[in-house]
């Protein structure tokens, strides 16, 4: 299967379920999980929560929360 019809199966999943009502979030999921099934099989899924978690410990990544707190409080302090 080329990565040109991989890529249009999955935007038009997503946009699928997003017209059907789902949050973005769980479409990215369903179909991340499904095409990830479909395509490395069953026991590639067992792969993701440890990928998940390796990025989780970045500590680099707390900044992103912390600059979205900060702007909303710079916004109603004002």
């Amino acid at each position: 299967m080329s990565i040109e019809l991989i890529t249009i199966l999955m935007f038009g999943s997503m946009l699928v379920l997003m017209l059907m009502g789902l949050p973005v979030a769980f479409s990215c999921g369903t179909v991340g999980v499904v095409f990830t099934v479909i395509l490395q099989g069953p026991s590639a899924v067992n792969i993701v929560p440890t990928r998940i978690f390796g990025l989780m410990v970045n500590y680099l990544l707390d900044a992103i929360p912390l600059f979205i707190f900060m702007a909303c409080i710079l916004e109603r302090g004002a």
